[in-house]
């Protein structure tokens, strides 16, 4: 049994997210499509990360176990040829049998873009800020993420008994001209975790709920205060580390 390792950029504008479902048009839904047919039977690809609808990546990873022994190069670009125009494979190699890109993944790097003039050729790959924000409180915020918490009080739709803590190495708010980006890295992430982060501190910085209403949400793991959810289109799963 061969075990192929593919990392993958994707556009998620038009995809109901990563993981396939039934009706709905998903990236791993596509890639194993064109992939089952290159390759003369059906597969399933193991992803690292179920981004949502409209969340896009730059550098997702997947892993399929096939008998079939065949170039890893040779099948990459003809693959990409099958694609639509929105998912590339930027790279394809056989790796150990035990590989499982979920579970192999030693940490993970996002990246969440907010635009704060109005572009109307990035609507789909970042988020337009029409309010006043407090710029000098997102750097703060952003450092007290780093350690081992309990993220369950940011993310969404958290299942009985789900481990909730996540280990943050790192996270950061970039500060530029018209825009600030804001960088996380750990070693695990919740459904939503990202887009809850990134929401729960623009209503910091909006004067909407108070450094210390956030605060406890990040070291008691409920959420006891109302905030909203950054948008899908601002995220990308940048790289997956092993």
């Amino acid at each position: 049994m061969y075990n192929l390792k593919l990392t993958i950029e994707y556009d998620g504008a038009a995809y109901q997210g990563w993981q396939k479902q039934p009706h709905h048009r998903t990236v791993q839904g596509i890639i194993e499509e064109k992939l089952s047919l290159l390759m003369g039977t059906q597969l399933r690809l193991t992803g690292a990360s179920r981004t949502d609808a409209g969340v896009h990546a730059q550098g997702q990873v997947a892993n399929f176990l096939t008998e079939r022994r065949t170039s890893p190069i040779n099948l990459m670009q003809r693959l990409n040829a099958f694609l639509p125009e929105d998912i590339a494979i930027r790279n394809a190699e056989y790796v150990k049998e035990d590989f499982n890109a979920r579970f192999s993944a030693l940490s993970k790097l996002y990246r969440y873009s907010i635009n704060l003039t109005k572009f109307p050729l990035l609507r789909d790959y970042s988020w337009y800020l029409k309010w006043k924000i407090d710029y000098d409180l997102l750097p703060l915020l952003a450092q007290k993420m780093t350690g081992s918490h309990d993220m369950g009080g940011f993310a969404k739709n958290i299942r009985e008994k789900e481990n909730r803590n996540c280990s943050i190495y790192r996270s950061i708010w970039i500060l530029e001209q018209d825009s600030v980006v804001y960088e996380i890295e750990g070693d695990r992430f919740l459904h939503g975790l990202v887009r809850g982060l990134v929401g729960a501190m623009i209503e910091v910085a909006r004067g909407k709920i108070s450094p210390e209403q956030f605060e406890e949400t990040l070291y008691t793991g409920e959420r006891k205060v109302h905030f909203g959810f950054a948008p899908p289109q601002g995220l990308t799963l940048v790289k997956v580390n092993y």
